[in-house]
C-alpha cells in the first residue's frame, strides 16, 4: 500500500518530495508553500482546501521530466511561478501527469505561462482553472513535440499572449478539449492557436458547447476537428 505523508507549510516540501518513495501520496495542509519542486518518481500531491504552491522566480513551480513516471496533482492552487518554459508546471520526457481540481494563476514564461509540455509527455486535466497567466507563446499552456493533452471540464480565462492567449499547440502534438470554457483572453485573444511544421501537423479536437465556441487560429496544415 502506498504511504501517505502529511505535510504543513512549516515542513520542507521539496525535501519531502525528493525523499518520498515511488507511489507515495503527499497530503498538503492548507497554507502557502514557496517551492521549486522537482519530481523524479511516481507520486501524488493532494491539497486540502487552501493549499497553495507559490512560485520562486526563475524555475517552474513543479517540474516533471523523468521517463515513465506517473504524477497526480489534486486540489492545489499553483500561483506566481515564472520560468522560460512552464511557469507553473513543466512536463517533458515520457512523463504522464494528471491534474484534478487545481487552479493555475499568475504564472508566466516564454512558452506556456502556466503549463509547458514537450517530448512525448502526456497531461490529463480535469475541472482545472487557468486564469491570469501570460507568456510570449501559449498564455495558459504550450504543447510541443509529440506531447498529448486532454482538457475536460476546465476553464481557461483571462490569460494573455501575442501568440495564443489560451492554449498553443505546435509541431506534432495532440490535444483534445472537452466541455471546457474559454473567456476573456488578452493579447491576441485567441483561445486555441495551432501551428505545424513542414514535416508534422498537430491534431486538435474540440467537443462540447464551451469548446466548440472557442476562438481558434489554425494554419491549413493543422488538423482541427469540431464535433
Amino acid at each position: 500500500m502506498a504511504a501517505t505523508i502529511a505535510v504543513t507549510p512549516d515542513d520542507d516540501l521539496a525535501e519531502v518530495v525528493a525523499e518520498a518513495d515511488a507511489g507515495a501520496v503527499i497530503s498538503l495542509a492548507a497554507g502557502d508553500y514557496a517551492v521549486r519542486l522537482v519530481v523524479r518518481r511516481s507520486l501524488t500531491l493532494r491539497g486540502e482546501a487552501g493549499a497553495t504552491l507559490e512560485g520562486i522566480s526563475g524555475r517552474p513551480v513543479v517540474r516533471v521530466e523523468a521517463d515513465g513516471v506517473e504524477v497526480v496533482l489534486d486540489g492545489l492552487v499553483v500561483r506566481d511561478g515564472s520560468a522560460e518554459l512552464g511557469g507553473g508546471l513543466f512536463i517533458a520526457g515520457d512523463a504522464a501527469v494528471t491534474v484534478r481540481g487545481c487552479r493555475f494563476e499568475g504564472c508566466s514564461a516564454q512558452k506556456g505561462g502556466a503549463v509547458y509540455l514537450g517530448g512525448g509527455a502526456s497531461l490529463s486535466c480535469e475541472e482545472t482553472t487557468f486564469a491570469g497567466n501570460e507568456a510570449k507563446q501559449g498564455g495558459a499552456m504550450h504543447v510541443d513535440g509529440v506531447a498529448r493533452v486532454t482538457l475536460r471540464g476546465c476553464e481557461v480565462s483571462g490569460n494573455s499572449s501575442p501568440r495564443g492567449a489560451g492554449v498553443s499547440v505546435h509541431d506534432g502534438a495532440t490535444v483534445v478539449i472537452e466541455d471546457t470554457r474559454f473567456a476573456e483572453q488578452g493579447g491576441d485573444g485567441v483561445d486555441v492557436r495551432v501551428r505545424g511544421t513542414t514535416s508534422r501537423a498537430p491534431e486538435v479536437t474540440l467537443r462540447g458547447a464551451g469548446a466548440k465556441a472557442a476562438r481558434v487560429d489554425a494554419l491549413p496544415e493543422s488538423a482541427v476537428t469540431v464535433g
